[in-house]
């Protein structure tokens, strides 16, 4: 497989207000158009000549400002859209126990098969994920936390019960190479909020 780099779209309104977004859309916040740019910055030193986004709109408009500054093509995948979080999409976590106790317990039990209410699961996306097409050359994804580690299941670089532990904060880059330890977060994460590793699970 070439080597991809892998980056969670960047800080919208609805991650600082902790509802879930699935396939519904929220505004990058100014600090997220910040760490769209120093995103971009980074990807610069990488030599980024592909970037594939999702075709939702927060992860186009973080795309679209790394893909100016590389001088790199920018282009849509559908199956990297974020999973379908169905009737859960604009709730808090709260709200969602609250609403939905039995499924919240089952979903303790095996995050990677339960499905979203009306929605879809971990294991749905990385199924359809086995459509994803990688560009040659070097690539950098712009995609969700969710999508992103049904994409490492897909790829054969986790297994299910590792990949939905690992957290992408906004804008944090890391290298997908194939490899035996494939999955590194670079030298430096990108400077701006580390705030999404302390964001509840989803």
């Amino acid at each position: 497989m070439a080597t991809l780099w892998l980056a969670r779209h960047a800080e919208t309104e609805w991650n600082v207000a902790g509802r879930q977004q699935g396939r519904a859309d929220s505004p990058l916040t100014a600090r997220g158009r910040g760490q769209a740019h120093a995103l971009a910055a980074h990807a610069r030193t990488l030599s980024i000549r592909h970037v594939v986004t999702s075709p939702l709109g927060r992860a186009r408009a973080t795309g679209a400002i790394v893909a100016a500054a590389c001088g790199a093509d920018c282009s849509e995948q559908a199956v990297l859209a974020e999973l379908d979080f169905g009737a859960a999409e604009g709730l808090t976590l709260a709200e969602v126990r609250a609403r939905w106790p039995a499924w919240w317990a089952e979903r303790g039990r095996d995050r990677w098969t339960s499905r979203w209410p009306s929605g879809e699961s971990y294991a749905d996306a990385a199924a359809r994920l086995a459509g994803f097409r990688v560009p040659s050359g070097a690539t950098l994804v712009v995609a969700h936390q969710s999508v992103l580690r049904a994409l490492l299941v897909a790829t054969g670089e986790r297994p299910p019960a590792a990949a939905i532990e690992v957290r992408f904060a906004p804008c944090e880059c890391v290298e997908l190479s194939g490899e035996s330890d494939a999955l590194r977060p670079l030298p430096r994460a990108i400077p701006g909020d580390r705030s999404a590793r302390r964001q509840p699970r989803s």
